[in-house]
């Protein structure tokens, strides 16, 4: 049986189903491509950290949406939140994990 990973991708990271799109952009490439990503709380997530009101959070993305490897300032918008990747924590040629931080705070009038 042979592997069909770009169905696979296709269904895994669906819209409809569990997977989202987010806007990534790479501070070393300097562009913004649309990714299809799965964002996963992290242990943190929706809670302050500190006095620092930070949220963690773990992403799945398609290694092949990238624009250039996953790095520290890289930035993506889920949802329209922005989130700061802080470091690829795993992956492969087909998905490619990332830890993920933002400011809890809310922004008004921004």
């Amino acid at each position: 049986m042979a592997l069909d990973m770009a169905g696979d991708l296709k269904n895994f990271f669906d819209t409809d189903d569990f997977g989202a799109t987010g806007v990534y952009t790479s501070k070393v490439a300097g562009e913004s491509v649309t990714v299809r990503l799965m964002r996963t709380p992290g242990q943190d997530a929706g809670r302050d950290i500190g006095s620092t009101n930070t949220i963690q959070a773990t992403a799945e993305i398609v290694a092949a949406d990238l624009p250039s490897p996953a790095k520290y300032g890289d930035t993506v918008i889920i949802s329209g939140d922005e989130w700061q990747v802080i470091k690829q924590t795993g992956g492969d040629d087909f998905v490619v994990s990332v830890e993920l931080r933002r400011d809890a705070r809310r922004r008004y009038g921004a």
